[in-house]
């Protein structure tokens, strides 16, 4: 009987180590999605992400502008030629995080 209930033990013990194996994966995964990539990687169309701006030490949220070449700030902020105001030039970006489901 002891060696049917260490059997049993040690089965779910397994089971539980993967389960935590496989929560852990998709934790790492989640978590990937918010590293600093290079600037060369960001999309280009029009999606607002987070940038860094090491002449100002900042990040900040921001869009490329095709047009321009520039990165605008999201709430579209307009120059006196009408031109989109840049950000600076940034050098790493991340997507922009969700906001929490409850505000």
């Amino acid at each position: 009987m002891s060696d049917i209930k260490d059997n049993l033990e040690h089965q779910a013990l397994e089971e539980a180590v993967d389960i935590l194996v496989e929560e852990n994966a998709a934790l790492r995964a989640q978590l990937e999605q918010f590293k600093w990539r290079d600037i060369a990687s960001a999309p280009k169309d029009g999606t607002v992400i987070q940038v860094f701006i090491p002449s100002r030490n900042r990040v900040v949220e921001a869009w490329y502008c095709e047009e321009t070449g520039l990165w605008p700030a999201p709430d579209n902020a307009y120059n006196d030629d009408g031109e989109p105001c840049n950000v600076g030039l940034p050098t790493k970006w991340m997507p922009t995080p969700k906001p929490p489901e409850e505000i």
